[in-house]
């Protein structure tokens, strides 16, 4: 732990004067990374919350209904009973955490004439930050970490390889469909980055599922390439005037936002649509500070914290990615 440490000597003046305090008022962050992609699932509504069950179902068409066709005035209609539809599971996954804070200490920050700021609130506070931080990192994982407790991320719903492999209980070696889209080894941005970006786009905007991409998030590296190569075409003014509300700083291509995250994945440049990627959670553990309590040994009072939910997406072949950026 580090803490500030000082020797003293309380003569004349440190004996009539009070410190002076940042006038910013509370504590400044310092430490936790940016996290845009959370960010974003907020602002576009993207939090979908359910009452219970053992997993979560995300049902699929994945079949075309083959009776179509030309005939005659005498011929005969095909009456071929059509399936083509399934569901996939995603398991409920948990994020956990909690505040503790001695009882002491509580006591001696209350007088209002020697509390600076509220520790038990603060604390509230940096949990709050840390959790947004973690579950972030996770939204770019496969969901494989911590022994397969970690959400299932976009390394998963995006993969760079997604003809193998099973997800969600449907295995993408057999079905096509269940497949997002994907260019590897892109290589320089400046060479091939605009190329391949409208590339992924416009693959990303295929099928008669409605809609284009509307998020195109990456590291801050591709960021910056991606917006010198673009400069030329941008309008200036044009971004996404919620998420520079929200601090940060984006542009446009196509219907897309141009954002970077901290945490995203090395060399990676994802392309997301809202419409089929939600963060799933249970109404009881959504983002929720639990019953205060009390410790049965200690005199200190613990908060506990707990979410439960998952990432899904109900259409892969509307998610993509680009890898190999350099």
């Amino acid at each position: 732990m580090v803490a500030t440490s000082e020797t003293k000597t309380y003569d004349r003046l440190v004996s009539s004067t009070f410190e002076t305090f940042d006038s910013s008022g509370g504590l400044q962050d310092t430490i936790h990374k940016s996290t845009a992609l959370s960010a974003w699932l907020k602002e576009k509504g993207r939090i979908k919350t359910e009452s219970g069950g053992e997993r979560i179902g995300i049902n699929l068409m994945y079949g075309k209904n083959t009776t179509i066709k030309s005939m005659s005035k005498q011929g005969q209609i095909d009456t071929t009973p059509m399936n083509g539809i399934t569901r996939a599971f995603v398991n409920w996954k948990y994020v956990t955490g909690s505040v503790v804070v001695w009882d002491a200490d509580l006591m001696m920050n209350k007088g209002n004439k020697t509390k600076i700021f509220d520790i038990l609130d603060t604390a509230k506070e940096q949990l709050v930050m840390s959790v947004a931080e973690k579950t972030d990192e996770m939204y770019f994982s496969d969901g494989t970490g911590n022994g397969g407790l970690d959400f299932t991320g976009l390394l998963a719903w995006a993969a760079d390889t997604p003809t193998s492999g099973t997800l969600a209980g449907i295995n993408r070696a057999n079905e096509a469909w269940w497949r997002n889209q994907y260019n590897n080894a892109v290589g320089a941005f400046a060479a091939n980055g605009i190329t391949k970006t409208r590339n992924l786009y416009n693959k990303c905007s295929l099928g008669t599922a409605k809609g284009t991409p509307d998020l195109i998030i990456t590291t801050q590296a591709i960021h910056e390439a991606f917006e010198n190569e673009h400069l030329l075409l941008l309008r200036f003014g044009k971004e996404d005037e919620k998420m520079a509300d929200l601090h940060f700083a984006n542009f446009k291509f196509g219907t897309a936002t141009v954002v970077f995250d901290e945490q995203a994945t090395s060399g990676n440049q994802y392309m997301l649509n809202s419409k089929y990627l939600n963060l799933v959670v249970h109404e009881d553990g959504n983002f929720k500070l639990l019953t205060q309590r009390q410790t049965h040994n200690q005199l200190a009072t613990i908060i506990p914290f707990l979410l439960m939910g998952n990432l899904v997406s109900n259409n892969c072949r509307k998610l993509g990615v680009n890898t190999g950026i350099t």
